[in-house]
């Protein structure tokens, strides 16, 4: 899977509970296209590093269901893909802090999204925990895990 390989995109709503619906709010992606080969997820946020799935997503039920969030190894590239947010049962998501959308998260991520919007409030790319609000949080919760990581979404 590469950017060449693209068969289709979509934007969508990632919700609270991590599932993705449509712009509506409320129905699930739908793809007109027929798929004939293997074909694999990936998930474009915009201040976290994208994420694709390890293995090829399987039609089932006349839908493609894939779940990121139980095993590190559903993630192409393993723990480097994404992040451990709860334990015991695990819980995994995406790698959060990429304020610039660069694929990669460093320091211009705290000073140039963090830094900058440390204060307000709204759907800005300095809030990393997704709260509406950019606080220290934002930056000693997210932005100092994860700096340093890059994505694993191959070009």
């Amino acid at each position: 899977a590469t950017g060449s390989t693209i068969i289709a995109q979509q934007a969508g709503f990632l919700l609270q509970d991590g599932s993705i619906v449509g712009l509506d709010g409320t129905n699930r992606l739908s793809f007109e296209n027929v798929i004939n080969e293997n074909m694999f997820v990936v998930i474009w946020h915009r201040n976290h590093l994208g994420i694709m799935s390890a293995d090829p997503v399987v039609k089932i039920g006349g839908q493609y269901l894939y779940n990121f969030t139980d095993a590190e190894t559903k993630t192409y590239g393993g723990a480097a893909g994404c992040n451990q947010l709860e334990a015991g049962p695990d819980v995994w998501g995406m790698i959060g802090a990429d304020g610039d959308a660069n694929n990669k998260v460093n320091a211009v991520d705290k000073t140039s999204f963090w830094s900058i919007f440390t204060g307000k409030s709204g759907y800005l790319s300095g809030d990393y925990n997704l709260d509406g609000q950019i606080t220290n949080q934002d930056k000693n919760d997210v932005w100092l895990d994860n700096n340093t990581k890059a994505g694993q979404v191959p070009n």
